[in-house]
């Protein structure tokens, strides 16, 4: 199944406004900020998780 992103961005209707358009287009910006948000998170927790178990090895 594609990714919701592809979907939005892929979708191709000769009498859908521009409205539209641009409103899927910025929906996919917005999702793909999101996940890059949550990757960013994650990458923290796990540095936080890493570094504790580092200090109780030490």
């Amino acid at each position: 199944m594609p990714d919701i992103i592809e979907r939005l961005e892929s979708h191709n209707c000769y009498c859908e406004d521009s409205d539209s358009r641009q409103l899927r287009k910025d929906a996919a910006a917005e999702i793909r900020e999101l996940r890059h948000k949550a990757q960013q998170l994650e990458a923290l927790i796990q540095r936080r998780v890493s570094q504790k178990m580092q200090r109780r090895v030490a």
